[in-house]
C-alpha cells in the first residue's frame, strides 16, 4: 500500500542532506516506476536524506504544512527486506492511527471539527477492534510536518470534483494514465487532493467536502476500503469508488506499472 511513514526532523534539519531542482537520477527513478516525466508537478525535488544510518537518495515534495514527503526506490527494498512481523506491525500501527484521525469527525458541526484539528483534540482511542490483516510496507516517508497535498486541475480556480489519493506515487500514476491512455475510465478535470498519511484524513475529508463530486482512488486495503467508506457515508450521492477500475490491484500505481 503505498502509505507514508512520519519521520520528525531534528531542529537542525540533519536528515536532510540536500535538496535541488529534480536531476537525470531523480527522472530515472519515477521513469523506473512507470511515471511519465512530462506529468511530474514543478516543485518535484531531488533530494538526499539521511535514514537508519545511511543516505538515501529519491525524490520528494512538499506537503502544505511544509513537511516533505520523500520516495527513494533503494529505501523501498530496504524496508521490504525487513521481517514480516515489522510489516504486520505497520499494518495494525496505520489502521490504528486512521481509527484515531477519525474520533474527530464524529463532531456534527464542520466548525467545531476544524476548532477540534487546530487543537489536536479527539484523537485518543484505547480498542481498535482490528485484526492482523495485512502486510504494509510504506512507500514514502514523511519528513518533518505532515499534512496533505493540493493540486487543481486549474491554477486560481475551483473545479467542480476532486479526486483524493493516498499518496503522491498514486497521484502521479493517475496522471500518467491521463497522459498515455486516453480511453481511461477515470475521472479527468478534477482537483486532486494527496492524503499522504492517515493522519493528515480528516483534513482532506473536509477538503473535499466543498466539492459537487469526489472521486476516491485509495488503495484496495482495509485502511483504503475505510477511507472510501467514511468519504461517502459524509457525502451521500457525491462520492465515487473509483477503485472499480483497478480491482484486484493493490493501488492505481501497481495498476499503471501492469498496464504498461
Amino acid at each position: 500500500m503505498t502509505t507514508s511513514l512520519i519521520i520528525p526532523c531534528s531542529n537542525q534539519g540533519t536528515n536532510i542532506k540536500s535538496i535541488s531542482p529534480l536531476d537525470a537520477a531523480g527522472r530515472n527513478q519515477l521513469a523506473d516506476i512507470g511515471i511519465n516525466y512530462a506529468v511530474v508537478p514543478h516543485d518535484t525535488k531531488s533530494i538526499q536524506l539521511l535514514i537508519l544510518n545511511k543516505v538515501y537518495t529519491g525524490v520528494g515534495l512538499q506537503n502544505q504544512n511544509g513537511g516533505l514527503e520523500f520516495y527513494c526506490s533503494q529505501l523501498i527494498n530496504d524496508l521490504c527486506n525487513m521481517n514480516n512481523s515489522h510489516r504486520i506491525n505497520s499494518a495494525l500501527k496505520e489502521q490504528q492511527e486512521f481509527i484515531r484521525s477519525l474520533k474527530v469527525m464524529r463532531r456534527s458541526k464542520r466548525k467545531l471539527a476544524k476548532q477540534a484539528l487546530k487543537e489536536g483534540k479527539g484523537f485518543s482511542v484505547t480498542d481498535t477492534g482490528l485484526e492482523e490483516t495485512e502486510a504494509v510496507i510504506p512507500q514514502t516517508i514523511t519528513f518533518k510536518s505532515p499534512g496533505i497535498s493540493f493540486y487543481p486541475f486549474r491554477k486560481g480556480q475551483k473545479s467542480a470534483s476532486c479526486c483524493v489519493f493516498s499518496s503522491f506515487l498514486d497521484y502521479m500514476s493517475y496522471l500518467t494514465l491521463l497522459k498515455e491512455n486516453v480511453e481511461t475510465a477515470l475521472p479527468s478535470m478534477c482537483d486532486c487532493i494527496v492524503v499522504n498519511n492517515v493522519s493528515n484524513f480528516p483534513n482532506a475529508l473536509l477538503d473535499c467536502e466543498d466539492y459537487k463530486h469526489i472521486y476516491c482512488l485509495f488503495p484496495t486495503t482495509d485502511v483504503g476500503k475505510m477511507m472510501t467508506l467514511t468519504i461517502r457515508d459524509r457525502n451521500k450521492g457525491r462520492c465515487s469508488d473509483t477503485s472499480k477500475v483497478y480491482s484486484g490491484y493493490l493501488d492505481l500505481h501497481e495498476y499503471m506499472t501492469k498496464q504498461k
